[in-house]
């Protein structure tokens, strides 16, 4: 039986507020949009951090002409990312040591808990140093292996293309560790990208990904959402203008309806555990929701046929508690607030990320 939660994360966002003042003074929407409009985003991707070099053992290889990194943590900061993780996890759970201890020169194959990351940047943007910062917080509590690729953007490559690569590339880890569990994971543009390779990978009946993880998730390319004007006007980074242009040298001619390109119209019966973290002034706001009301549906629907009861929210304090999907929503946080380490509530969001995979994985 599945079970969903959503979660009203309370929080006092003072920092988030001065952030976002800030980005409307640079004029931080009406760049991205100039750059969205006229393809000028860097494509090349930032080099890797010197921090991140040594606390990790970071390999680089290329898979179909693309650098796809491999990073894991040093035996030497086991004890250190453990304690961090026993803060977000009951640690009578045994599910909670979550750092592995696996000697540097074990084999791929050793079942150590995988992360497959997919970067935001509506498909046209390489890798960020704000990406950078993100999966240095997230290795510094993560005990397995993260593979983090580099993938084609638009509009040099198509979405067929981009996502051709994806599940090659999520074959290849499942076949390198293939004792694993593996976790798929992305934010924006990344994000319904990871959420469409589980549609896909769920429709040819294959193996999914242990559990799916989606930051601030670009899951309806159509932008035709009529809540879009109002978050429009809140939203210090995205435009739907903008985001309409990106759409559009991501599908290159290709419906935006189909879910392969905007996974929200999928259907979501027998997908993995999924978690989903959105914020109340991102302009995708709002296509969380639906997508969160859709699974909804088609679980009642499912209880219906299977003629059994169906899990309704359960109220518990602040949260509303609906297990397939647990919603997390943050009131006032803008776009990919997750890729600015200095925000509590970004900190938030990786220690719930690291519960939520570890009350769910076992190797």
């Amino acid at each position: 039986m599945s079970v969903f939660e959503t979660h009203y994360v309370q929080s006092t966002p003072h920092t988030a507020r001065m952030l976002r003042a800030v980005m409307r003074f640079i004029g931080m929407k009406k760049n991205t949009e100039r750059n969205m409009l006229l393809n000028r985003f860097k494509k090349t991707p930032e080099a890797v951090p010197g921090k991140l070099h040594r606390s990790c053992n970071i390999s680089v290889e290329h898979f179909y002409g693309q650098k796809v990194w491999t990073i894991r943590r040093r035996v030497e900061r086991a004890e250190k990312a453990n304690r961090a993780i026993g803060a977000a996890v009951n640690k009578a759970d045994p599910r909670a040591v979550w750092v592995s201890e696996t000697p540097l020169a074990a084999r791929e194959s050793d079942a150590v808990p995988i992360l497959l990351y997919f970067h935001g940047g509506a498909f046209l943007e390489g890798v960020t140093k704000r990406h950078w910062l993100l999966i240095e917080k997230l290795a510094q509590v993560w005990g397995g292996a993260m593979v983090f690729p580099d993938y084609p953007l638009a509009p040099e490559h198509g979405c067929r293309d981009i996502q051709k690569f994806a599940l090659a590339l999520y074959h290849d880890v499942l076949e390198r560790y293939s004792a694993s569990r593996v976790v798929l994971m992305g934010d924006s543009a990344g994000g319904g990208l990871a959420l469409s390779m589980a549609l896909e990978l769920r429709d040819r009946g294959e193996r999914l990904p242990d559990a799916l993880i989606l930051y601030s998730p670009w899951l309806d390319l159509t932008m035709n959402n009529s809540q879009l004007a109002e978050l429009e006007a809140v939203d210090a980074i995205l435009s739907v203008q903008g985001l309409r242009a990106a759409a559009a040298y991501y599908a290159q001619g290709a419906p935006l309806d189909e879910y392969h390109i905007s996974p929200l119209y999928g259907s979501f019966h027998n997908l993995c555990p999924t978690a989903l973290f959105t914020g109340t002034d991102d302009l995708l706001y709002a296509d969380a929701v639906r997508f969160k009301e859709r699974f909804v549906q088609a679980e009642r629907r499912a209880a219906a046929r299977a003629e059994r009861p169906c899990n309704e929210p359960v109220k518990c304090g602040t949260e509303q508690t609906y297990p397939d999907l647990f919603f997390y929503e943050y009131p006032g946080m803008f776009h990919d607030w997750m890729l600015v380490p200095l925000l509590p509530e970004a900190s938030d969001v990786i220690k719930k990320t690291i519960t939520f995979c570890a009350q769910r994985i076992e190797y």
